[in-house]
């Protein structure tokens, strides 16, 4: 996951672990040794994992799905990535969690429900709040199309452009 900060600061991440940082608009990056995973005790240390971070009202929402697992995790920070907050719902029924910072301070989530695979959308209004997944808008099921499907040499391109009320 890549992240940019209102300072300009660019966090980027794989998996689990912040790997490298830049100020100045990735002219130079510094590497970094310091995992997430370490930092916050999160059971992902050495784990193959994706993640998808944003950046909200002054915290990050970190939401990582190791590879083995059709679960995702999330996590907040208050100090740009410097410690993490635990995660205290679980496990999320989420491949493919993309998240990213709305206007209002909360986070939106683009991600596909594992089971029968449709693409939604979901919110949390705030930076300790869980996403609610319950309430997710659909945005793909094979019937409700509110995105664009394209299909070219066997690779699946989808767009979608979910605003502030879903």
């Amino acid at each position: 996951g890549i992240c940019q900060l209102p300072s300009g600061t660019i966090l980027l991440f794989d998996g689990a672990t912040l790997v490298a940082i830049t100020e100045d608009s990735g002219n130079t990056w510094t590497v970094t040794d310091g995992s997430i995973a370490r930092l916050a005790g999160l059971p992902f240390a050495g784990v193959s994992a994706k993640s998808s971070v944003a950046y909200h009202g002054g915290y990050l929402t970190l939401v990582i799905q190791t590879h083995a697992a059709s679960s995702a995790y999330q996590y907040t920070s208050t100090d740009n990535g410097g410690n993490w907050a635990p995660d205290p719902y679980g496990a999320m029924d989420a491949l493919g969690a993309q998240c990213f910072g709305l206007p209002d301070g909360g986070v939106g989530m683009v991600y596909v429900e594992p089971t029968d695979r449709t693409l939604l959308y979901a919110t949390k209004p705030s930076p300790f709040a869980a996403f609610d997944l319950d309430n997710a808008v659909v945005i793909y099921d094979g019937d409700t199309n509110k995105a664009s499907c394209d299909t070219k040499d066997d690779i699946s391109h989808l767009a979608a452009c979910v605003g502030q009320d879903g």
